[in-house]
């Protein structure tokens, strides 16, 4: 409670922060928001590690520090975004007189929106949802899925790249006219993305047990012996996962945000619950796999269909007849 409450009085600006780096995106300047996320990671770490035990001058204020410098952070990063924008930046200029209401941009934004909101609040919850499950394997189980997870996200945030080239390329062709090229640039970051995430793939793979070893230690061997089988699992699903963020981003960057929220409520309320109720679980029917690996098995089934879906869907082409 105290943490979120610090933090939550920089929600406007990290709001105008992620907004506008979205924007500065969208017009085909992705250094400005790089530079700014690299400042507000230097403040947060030195803030946050000041203040949590008490150096500089600086009381000691142990996770309410770690609060106070996240929100510190989260405020600059805001106000140099504005700054940007005021001082004009690929092509876009804040000025005051741009508040004023338009209908008619305001209906188009939440048109597309909507769904985007809609997408990110059922991850959130089936996320939630199957962390809840996981937690019922007990507390050997749920360490082991916190690294692992850790683990598995340094793939997942080097694709995020490749998925913001895929949403600004594509929007920006598609709004000259040129859906060829649109496709082509979405089709050559989906290829980078899957390239660079089987290498990832393979690594962990191979490095599963030292990677947890720099999480644990050596003294939680059973944390290691749940972990590193479902991490090398998920590992080989990591090509589709490829495929489910950048292609998802070029899909957004057409306008179609109705595709890829659909493809997370079917991948995860048809596959990945569905299939955890049936093997998380100390005894799963049919030989499979059960307690944390059962878990970890119906999140590979989820990236994997979900994979297929999200290129089905960019394949048939719907996107490039989107009018934004």
């Amino acid at each position: 409670v105290t943490y979120l409450r610090i933090t939550l009085a920089a929600m406007p600006l990290l709001a105008s922060q992620a907004v506008g780096v979205a924007c500065l995106r969208g017009a085909g300047d992705t250094r400005t928001g790089m530079w700014v996320m690299v400042v507000m990671n230097l403040i947060n770490v030195m803030v946050s590690w000041a203040a949590a035990i008490g150096s500089f001058g600086l009381p000691r204020m142990g996770l309410a520090g770690v609060a106070l410098g996240t929100a510190i952070a989260e405020s600059v990063g805001g106000v140099l975004i504005l700054v940007a924008l005021a001082q004009g930046r690929a092509g876009l200029t804040f000025r005051c007189h741009g508040l004023r209401p338009d209908h008619g941009i305001l209906s188009e934004i939440l048109r597309i929106s909507f769904p985007a909101f809609g997408e990110s609040v059922t991850n959130l919850f089936c996320q939630l949802w199957f962390l809840a499950l996981i937690n019922k394997l007990g507390e050997t189980a749920t360490a082991a899925h916190g690294v692992a997870i850790r683990c598995e996200a340094i793939a997942f945030l080097t694709v995020i790249a490749f998925s913001v080239a895929a949403s600004t390329l594509t929007g920006q062709y598609l709004g000259a006219g040129r859906p060829d090229l649109a496709r082509r640039a979405a089709i050559l970051a989906w290829k980078l993305g899957v390239a660079v995430l089987s290498v990832q793939g393979l690594l962990l793979i191979l490095f599963a047990v030292p990677m947890f070893n720099i999480f644990l230690g050596q003294g939680q061997p059973g944390v290691a012996e749940q972990g590193v089988p479902a991490l090398r699992l998920v590992a080989a699903a990591l090509p589709a996962l490829a495929t489910i963020v950048v292609l998802g981003g070029a899909l957004r960057g057409a306008g179609d945000t109705r595709g890829p929220w659909l493809v997370v409520v079917l991948g995860y309320l048809l596959i990945r619950l569905p299939l955890t109720y049936l093997l998380a679980v100390p005894d799963p029917p049919l030989g499979l796999p059960g307690g944390l690996l059962g878990a970890w098995t119906a999140m590979f089934a989820d990236i994997l269909i979900r994979g297929g879906l999200m290129a089905i869907r960019f394949l048939r082409g719907h996107w490039a007849q989107i009018r934004v």
